[in-house]
């Protein structure tokens, strides 16, 4: 698991991932690297053709509309990311959906006690590059470098530029001022901002520990945890009698346990 030279078979399974696309970021910066405009200049023409048609015919533009858009739906998701608590792990420009969806596997986790600098990535602990509280700015700078891989095709850096620092003005209001502003308003009682609250954050979450902990159950034969953790995670908002395991903290003997604190990219 953590490259330690001692290989061990294991039980494997094929998973599919679904996507309506799987361009990502890095799709184009390969493109803008080599100063293969045209090749550059179809890829993007056939993303806004076939996943953004509401934009309209390709043209300068066109391109800079997209670009928007690329930076709210990636903006949206990672603000949801983090409302949640979870970190990815590999957020680097090739694991970054051009649609804004989450569809890379690898390192990926979610934080038990609130710490802004956890990575669940083995890889990445002496950098923390990829750590929670960077999630924002890592996203930032991967709509950096997909600006600078279209530039040949607007070939004016201004409003490239102009969406960028709004990305980051508004990621910053949906997490302080707005929260401010929203708790200043507030009118109901206690009791009601909690059940709002409860019905806006997931009760279950798939924590590592309890993957490994179903894992760890299957290599003995025994799937019953796996349908369970599926059959729970179906509505992960509300509050299911007798599953309260799964809702449990993380124990703390599986505070550094493999597969449940942190994992390489070919755990």
């Amino acid at each position: 698991m953590f490259y330690d030279g001692h290989p061990k078979e294991e039980p494997g399974a094929l998973v599919c991932r679904l996507s309506p696309s799987f361009i990502r970021f890095g799709n184009f910066q390969i493109h803008g690297a080599r100063g293969e405009t045209d090749l550059l200049r179809q890829l993007v023409d056939y993303t806004i053709r076939t996943d953004f048609p509401h934009l309209g015919s390709p043209g300068k533009q066109t391109y800079l509309c997209w670009f928007q858009e690329v930076c709210d739906r990636t903006r949206t998701l990672v603000i949801h990311w983090m409302r949640t608590g979870f970190v990815h792990g590999v957020m680097n420009t090739d694991n970054m959906s051009i649609l804004g969806l989450t569809l890379d596997y690898g390192p990926y986790g979610w934080l038990e006690g609130y710490d802004p600098v956890w990575t669940p990535n083995t890889t990445d602990a002496r950098t923390r590059r990829y750590c929670f509280q960077n999630q924002g700015q890592i996203a930032l700078w991967n709509l950096a470098q997909l600006a600078n891989a279209v530039y040949p095709l607007i070939s004016d850096d201004l409003p490239l530029k102009q969406i960028l620092t709004d990305f980051s003005t508004r990621f910053q209001q949906d997490w302080l001022h707005l929260y401010h502003r929203r708790i200043s308003e507030e009118r109901l009682p206690r009791d009601v901002i909690t059940k709002n609250m409860n019905r806006q954050n997931p009760w279950f979450v798939l924590r590592n520990y309890l993957a490994q902990m179903a894992i760890d159950k299957a290599h003995a034969h025994e799937f019953s945890m796996i349908h369970d953790l599926l059959d729970v995670m179906k509505n992960p908002y509300e509050n299911q009698p007798g599953k309260e395991l799964f809702a449990a903290k993380r124990p703390e003997w599986a505070r550094h346990r493999p597969g449940c604190s942190m994992l390489s990219c070919s755990s």
